[in-house]
């Protein structure tokens, strides 16, 4: 991992002006490392209303909701809540976004500097969030060609060996539109070949679980896919730095992660 980035209530809000996004890029993951640098200090992880009765809570939002004491206390209870049922984040590595996925793959597109995706083809409208799009076709399956994906990567590498800096991979896993899980083994072997040459992959997990199937359990996550790869030592920590997760609460609340994780 890179340094642990410090996220924080008041993170969005130092997170804007657009003119400094601009100067964030560089080489590996010196990125993410300025956006976790700008992200401000965490406190000591507490959740202020584990105790609070439910229509104690609906009184204070209506009383004191808009206050920015009151939200700082809510969005450090929702990512204390958040990370209790998700122990492979670090705390220090996550923020919470108001907004959906889009909001958060939107920041990273036009104001963290990632201007140019790489996604399988039929993903949702990833046009909205980057400044360009490139879909690599899917096999006849509908399952991941990783043969053409890493193709794809290694063109735009030989093109221009700093495109790692501005360019990411985007996966998300079911799949939409085609509701498809990926096979595991592929994810694994595509993960392990963009983060050992230290390409950013964006695990986009608006859609997880959601697939047809008679309980929540759905296929792992890339987080959880690339600390296998680690702990059997196939890649090391600082090239899972380069992993992103964008996680999706009923789509309304998000949080950011550097391994990372918008929620």
């Amino acid at each position: 991992m890179l340094r642990p980035w410090r996220g924080g209530s008041p993170a969005l809000r130092r997170h804007i002006p657009a003119a400094s996004r601009e100067r964030v890029i560089g080489r590996g993951g010196s990125r993410v490392n300025s956006i976790v640098r700008r992200a401000g200090e965490h406190g000591p992880a507490f959740d202020h209303f584990s105790s609070t009765p439910y229509h104690d809570l609906c009184e204070q939002l209506l009383t004191s909701g808009m206050t920015p004491e009151w939200q700082d206390a809510m969005r450090e209870s929702f990512l204390t809540a958040f990370l209790s049922h998700h122990p492979e984040y670090e705390r220090d590595s996550t923020f919470v976004v108001s907004g959906s996925s889009r909001t958060a793959l939107g920041l990273l597109g036009f104001h963290c500097g990632i201007r140019e995706v790489i996604v399988p083809d039929l993903s949702w409208t990833y046009e909205h969030c980057f400044p360009k799009v490139s879909a690599v076709p899917l096999t006849g399956d509908f399952q991941l060609n990783v043969d053409l994906l890493t193709r794809t990567v290694a063109e735009r590498l030989s093109e221009d060996p700093r495109w790692r800096s501005w360019g990411a991979v985007a996966l998300n896993n079911p799949h939409n539109a085609t509701g498809q899980a990926f096979r595991e083994e592929e994810v694994q072997r595509l993960l392990q070949w963009l983060l050992e040459r230290n390409v950013t992959v964006i695990d986009d997990l608006a859609y997880q679980n959601v697939v047809p199937g008679d309980s929540l359990r759905g296929p792992r996550t890339m987080r959880q896919l690339t600390d296998a790869l680690v702990h059997r030592g196939r890649l090391s920590a600082g090239n899972a730095a380069h992993l992103m997760t964008i996680h999706s609460v009923s789509k309304t609340e998000l949080t950011f992660i550097k391994t990372k994780c918008f929620v």
